[in-house]
């Protein structure tokens, strides 16, 4: 019986352990400053989202409702009523209400996905958030200009004017790239797990069509940009990381989603049986590759944990044996 009780202890004091590290995890999420300044940082994201969303309801922004109607008034006689706004709202990116709340998520996810790596414990100020209302609020207004009216892709012919807006853009980019690179504040480690997953769609398409559209959108080019502005101890990359961020979220709210996408190919029916299994085969061998090169590699480097240094919620074995000997 003295056995029993003593491995049913063995047991209570192991699991005690395995409850303390759990309920520390959690402890230590809430209790995070890190967490604190990027749940802040959220909070002012959503905020010009909801700014673009006044901006854009408002008069200021032109809307589409005149191609919008002639589009309802074309097709339904064809189609069912249902089918017939779902088809014009997507051909005049006319939004509705399930649309704002879905872009409004997008926002969010995808803000924290580009500020995760790069907030460490800075706290951004009012003048920051101010400086990212401004451009967002700017920039949809300069889009009602028509020499701005243009896009960055591989079928667009592009006239003298808006060549000569180009050239300046990308002049002052290259400026401000070649001053980060030169005091060697661009985190290229960073900007190359961006750069890998739009490869991985780039081979993706290529497999199936070798017409690929190149789009680049505003939102897209600012949100890889401000991940070249993160010295948040300079006042330039925190004003530039700003205007960025203000950039970004616009387009977002505009455009939803699609901003993102950078590659485009015609209609293709979806993989069938043969191509996807082939797919699947190789993505399982370069996993099982890289599983063995962690194993191998990685855990050399792995240091032991001390355990005195766990924040104990339930006493463990060791804590037991001091106490009885005290």
């Amino acid at each position: 019986m003295e056995i029993r009780s003593d491995r049913l202890g063995n047991i209570d004091l192991e699991s005690s352990s395995k409850i303390n590290r759990l309920l520390y995890k959690y402890v230590y999420f809430f209790f995070d400053i890190k967490n604190h300044y990027t749940m802040y940082y959220l909070l002012g994201c959503i905020s010009i989202f909801f700014g673009c969303q006044i901006l854009k309801t408002s008069s200021l922004i032109t809307d589409n409702n005149f191609k919008y109607q002639n589009c309802i008034d074309i097709l339904n006689p064809i189609l069912t009523n249902n089918d017939c706004v779902k088809v014009c709202e997507i051909l005049n990116n006319q939004e509705n209400y399930q649309n704002f709340v879905y872009n409004l998520c997008y926002t969010i996810l995808l803000s924290y996905i580009l500020i995760r790596e790069v907030i460490n414990y800075h706290f951004f100020d009012i003048k920051y958030w101010i400086t990212a209302h401004i451009s967002a609020t700017v920039f949809s207004l300069i889009g009602e200009i028509p020499i701005f009216q243009f896009s960055i892709d591989s079928n667009t012919k592009y006239n003298i004017t808006t060549i000569i807006t180009i050239i300046t853009i990308l002049f002052l980019i290259t400026i401000l790239l070649i001053r980060q690179m030169y005091y060697c504040k661009i985190r290229l480690l960073l900007l190359l797990k961006y750069i890998f997953v739009y490869i991985i769609l780039y081979i993706l398409l290529i497999i199936r069509s070798n017409n690929i559209i190149y789009h680049f959108h505003h939102s897209l080019i600012a949100g890889i940009l401000s991940l070249c502005f993160t010295n948040f101890n300079s006042a330039l990359d925190i004003y530039i990381h700003a205007i960025l961020t203000g950039i970004f979220i616009q387009g977002l709210n505009f455009y939803s989603l699609g901003e993102i996408f950078m590659f485009y190919i015609s209609d293709k029916p979806p993989p069938n049986l043969l191509f996807i299994s082939s797919i699947y085969g190789i993505f399982i061998l370069l996993w099982t590759f890289l599983v063995l090169i962690k194993i191998k590699c990685c855990n050399k480097h792995k240091k032991p944990i001390n355990e005195e240094l766990e924040f104990s919620l339930i006493p463990g074995q060791r804590n037991i044996e001091l106490y009885e000997n005290f």
